[in-house]
């Protein structure tokens, strides 16, 4: 899994073939406008992208610098689980009452969130952001007014990749 970046939107994408020259994706959603961008591989390192050709799920997009086949092989640590940043407003269903918070990203088994309201470690609460439906989610950890949840139930990949894209409409503040 990859991040494809356009416009400091991030989405979720599968790389299918690299070489020096470019990749191959599959997405689960159709190719976002954009007027720059990017490839994210192996958790920090962007590189610029032009879109070569796109057929229904598939895109080849070319690197704008050669950058080498080896790009992907990853380094000595193990690499950490695909999240993307998301901005949205989120309310929190904590012992029967709400409590508005925002979500900052999102991955197959949990999110990063920021709220005013102090949660203890260990909690089970319920979290709503819209075309995610209600979640029961627990408090992981917690680094105020940042805290990480663990959804109880997680989600496929492309089921997470087609939810941050309903996720992108405008939300209602």
């Amino acid at each position: 899994t990859a991040r494809l970046v356009a416009d400091g939107r991030e989405y979720i994408c599968v790389l299918r073939d690299i070489s020096a020259t470019g990749v191959k994706i599959k997405l689960f959603h159709p190719l976002p406008d954009w007027s720059r961008l990017q490839l994210e591989l192996d958790g920090d390192e962007r590189h610029d992208m032009t879109v070569a050709w796109a057929a229904g799920d598939h895109a080849g997009l070319r690197f704008v610098d050669a950058v080498g086949a080896g790009t992907t092989k990853g380094g000595a640590h193990p690499r950490r689980p695909l999240r993307i940043a998301v901005d949205r407003p989120a309310v929190l269903l904590v012992h029967g009452d709400t409590a508005p918070a925002r979500l900052v990203n999102l991955s197959q088994q949990g999110a990063c969130i920021e709220t005013r309201v102090h949660l203890r470690l260990r909690e089970r609460l319920r979290l709503d952001s819209g075309p995610m439906g209600e979640m029961s989610v627990t408090v992981c950890w917690r680094d105020r007014p940042r805290y990480g949840l663990v959804f109880e139930q997680g989600f496929k990949l492309d089921q997470l990749a087609r939810m941050l894209n309903d996720l992108r409409a405008p939300a209602v503040e």
